[in-house]
Order: C-alpha cells, then structure tokens, then sequence
C-alpha cells in the first residue's frame, strides 16, 4: 500500500474536487484586471445568477428562513425539479 504525506493527499483531493466542481458548474471567463473593486452590484448584473437566484440573493435572511420552512405555503427550495422527476 502506497502512503503519501498529507500535503500530497491534499493536492490530490483539492484536483480533484475542482475537477468535479467545473464539470457541473462553469464559471464565467472574466479578465480579473477589468473587474470593479466592489463586485456586489457587478455580481448582480452580469447575468451569471437566474431571476430565481437573484430573488434569493436580495432577500432578507428572516424571509428565506421563514420560505425554507416546508409549513410555509411558498417554500423555497435548493432546485427545482423538471417536470420527469415529480411525482
């Protein structure tokens, strides 16, 4: 059994957890020099987030504990399921 020293191990799981990040989710190519210092109002408008996101972004936190609660009549979830996956 090979063994590795931990900072080894760690490039290894850090690799490898990017790899499975970027295939679900692709990140925008902007040029870092060209990015405003504050980057709240730029985050909101560069079309990265959906209109579902962007409501959850600019809400206040009581409103999204209070639409995460599953009592509540217009629960917020983490994803919406297509139309083959309901039941």
């Amino acid at each position: 059994m090979a063994t590795h020293d931990y900072k080894e191990a760690s490039a290894i799981a850090r690799k490898r957890r990017a790899a499975s990040i970027a295939a679900f989710y692709q990140t925008p190519g902007w040029n870092e020099a060209d990015l405003p210092n504050n980057l709240t109002e730029f985050a909101l408008k560069s079309g990265y987030y959906t209109d579902d996101e962007l409501q959850i972004i600019q809400t206040e936190a009581d409103t999204i504990l209070r639409r995460s609660n599953p009592r509540h009549g217009q629960l917020w979830k983490s994803r919406k399921r297509s139309a083959k996956h309901r039941h």
